[in-house]
């Protein structure tokens, strides 16, 4: 995964509203504050999380973003 899917990620997993996630990077603050609050990680560690799940969890046309979406469809 890429840095831009990985903060699309992050941002789907932490709850943002797309208008909070602009206001986030409006405001130059980086995604690790607020991961760090809420998972205890910071983007690289989510990313490499992330790159290990898309790894193990999905075929190879499905990346971990549509693989989250699934899981939280079902939720």
């Amino acid at each position: 995964m890429n840095t831009i899917e990985i903060q699309l990620l992050a941002e789907q997993a932490l709850g943002l509203t797309p208008d909070q996630a602009d206001a986030l990077i409006d405001s130059g603050e980086d995604y690790d504050t607020p991961l760090k609050e809420r998972f205890g990680v910071d983007l690289e560690t989510f990313g490499k999380i992330a790159n290990a799940l898309s790894n193990n969890r999905t075929t190879p046309n499905q990346t971990a973003y549509t693989y989250f979406c699934s899981i939280k469809r079902r939720t």
